[in-house]
Parts: structure tokens; C-alpha cells; sequence
């Protein structure tokens, strides 16, 4: 059973064309509330549990190793401020929010026109689905204008908290091809999905919140990773004798 409703999503043939002549695709009503509600409150607590000040700094990386950790990092320099857990399949992440990006990045491979469930099979491409929530917090939060790429990239993303409900000013905006400033936070709502073209000049303005409440999105976020034979061997002798040094100890 599907938790999107691709009733209000349009076809994979038709979201690449639209994003390089837009850049961007809101979709309402695609995430039912209930199941809404349920995801928002578990990731709002959890970063309300999390000691932000103890994070440690993020080291960007987009190759991990099979088996990797799932970690809570803080990304603070001048052009960026925010809060991030990245998870990944191979570990427990929370139920309901994993079948939606599955489901997501699903859609997305479509789109893309690569096998569905690339990247949800450990093969020989060595791509795997993650898990990314960012957390911009009120008063600090935000991204300088940037672009992923020079040529087209496909995010799909859906937000946890609201422009005009849980934060006043900032969030996230792109500029068109004429030059215009969208703000992509004013338009979101609650169960709505957004599909984003990457390539496009693009940034979080600082978050102020009466409720002292931040930006929070999700989504599916494709990672490559080293298995046996892509990890050199002079890393792999190391870790045998690391292995064996600690069991003698």
C-alpha cells in the first residue's frame, strides 16, 4: 500500500521537463495528515533531545563505508548554519519516516529513468539510499546561495515545519532563470511534497521565530559507498592488524 498520494504527483515524464524550465514542483496534499502529524512530532522531539552545543562538526563527505553509523553532526561556518542526522537502511530508522523516503526515492529513480529500487539493492553500483533531516534554528539558521551542480539535479523534499506557522522570517528561496527571488517556505503546507532542481542558484535565509521553532525538511538522499574491493588494500591490512591488537588487548 502506497503512503504517497500520486493523484496530486505528476508523472516521472513530466517533473524533469518542468524543473529546467521552473525549478521547482510544489505538490499538495501528498502525505496524509495523520501520517503527517505522526513524523513531525517524532523528529521535532528529537532534536529538541539532541545537545546541539555537543555535535560534533560536519566533515561533508558523499562516500561512506557498508555498515556505516547512523550520526547527528553541526554544520556552523560562514556559509552555513545548520543541524543535520543523516541515517542509513542498514540501520534503525524510524519506521514510518523510512517507508516515505523509500518511497520517494522510489519515484525519484523513476524520474530519472534508472531502476526503482536503485539504491535499495546493494549491488555493483554501489549506491545506496539515506536518510537526510536538516534542522536550521531560529535566530542562526541558514544557507548561502549556491548551486549543487551546473547541470541538472532531482531533490525530492518534504518540510516539517512552516513558514507563517512555526517560523516567521527566512527559509528556503531559488532564483529563477529571470532572476527573481521564489520563496519556496512561504508556499509549502503541511503534506506537501517538494521537487527541486539543484542546479538553480538557491539558500535557506536566517530563520526567526517568535516560537522559537526552526526549518526542518527531510529527504531521501543517495550516497555511494566503499565495499571490499573499492577499500585500498594498504586500509585493509591496517584494519586486520587493528582488529587483531585489539583482541590481544
Amino acid at each position: 500500500m502506497s503512503i504517497l498520494n500520486y493523484n496530486n504527483i505528476p508523472k516521472p515524464e513530466q517533473i524533469k521537463e518542468r524543473l529546467e524550465n521552473d525549478g521547482y514542483i510544489i505538490c499538495n496534499n501528498v502525505i496524509e495528515k495523520k501520517i503527517f502529524d505522526k513524523v513531525q512530532k517524532y523528529w521535532i522531539d528529537r532534536f529538541n533531545e539532541l545537545k546541539l552545543k555537543k555535535l560534533k562538526k560536519y566533515d561533508r563527505n558523499f562516500i561512506f563505508r557498508l555498515g556505516e553509523e547512523n550520526f547527528s553532526v553541526k554544520s556552523i561556518n560562514k556559509n552555513d548554519y545548520r543541524y543535520k542526522i543523516q541515517e542509513f537502511l542498514w540501520n534503525d530508522i524510524e519506521a514510518v519516516t523510512k517507508d516515505i523516503v523509500i518511497e520517494m526515492h522510489q519515484f525519484c529513480n523513476l524520474t530519472k529513468d534508472l531502476y526503482k529500487n536503485r539504491g535499495l539493492q546493494f549491488t555493483d553500483s554501489q549506491n545506496a539510499l539515506s536518510l537526510s533531516v536538516n534542522y536550521y534554528p531560529p535566530e542562526k539558521g541558514y544557507l548561502s546561495p549556491h548551486k549543487d551542480t551546473p547541470d541538472f539535479i532531482l531533490w525530492m523534499i518534504f518540510t516539517l515545519t512552516f513558514k507563517g506557522q512555526d517560523f516567521d522570517e527566512g527559509g528556503l528561496y531559488l532564483i529563477d532563470k529571470k532572476g527573481n527571488k521564489i520563496d519556496i517556505s512561504e508556499k509549502l503546507t503541511p503534506g506537501s511534497i517538494l521537487f527541486f532542481n539543484g542546479s538553480y542558484l538557491h539558500g535557506v535565509d536566517k530563520i526567526k521565530s517568535k516560537k522559537n521553532i526552526g526549518y526542518l525538511s527531510v529527504f531521501p538522499f543517495p550516497i555511494n559507498f566503499y565495499n571490499q574491493t573499492t577499500i585500498p588494500k594498504s586500509v585493509k591490512i591496517f584494519m586486520k592488524v587493528y582488529d587483531k591488537v585489539v583482541s590481544i588487548i
